[in-house]
């Protein structure tokens, strides 16, 4: 089962490792089985959060930032500071293409300047039906 702590920013609720997510430290993450959470590689889709640590097996604690917080993402491009935030392929964010439904997993607090920086964004978790950036 997984469990939380708190209910406020920076909280976290800890699930396993589906693998190695050694590399994947504020990227996003999505629910591969039961109390389990593993890499996100499908990009703009509804995923779990933010991984904040960096598991380097199956079935290690994966501490996962709660949606309503605040966290640190690793970034696939560019942004600028209110931009809503998709997951990327790579569980990097990305922005939210315009004219696109697309389920929004991050609202970013900074802007990133190249693909890599790792922004502060507030995670967020609902559809963007407007195409509205």
């Amino acid at each position: 089962m997984a469990t939380s702590s708190g209910g406020g920013v920076g909280d976290v609720v800890s699930y396993k490792a589906a693998h190695d997510l050694s590399s994947n430290q504020f990227h996003f993450v999505r629910i591969s089985a039961a109390n389990t959470v593993g890499s996100s590689t499908v990009s703009g889709t509804a995923i779990c959060s933010i991984l904040q640590g960096n598991p380097a097996s199956a079935g290690l604690g994966a501490d996962v930032s709660l949606v309503g917080g605040v966290s640190k993402l690793e970034m696939g491009g560019t942004c600028t500071a209110g931009d809503m935030i998709v997951a990327g392929t790579n569980g990097k964010g990305v922005i939210a293409d315009a004219g696109t439904t697309v389920f929004v997993n991050a609202i970013a607090n900074e802007a990133a300047s190249a693909s890599g920086d790792i922004i502060s964004v507030n995670t967020v978790a609902f559809y963007n039906t407007s195409g509205v950036k």
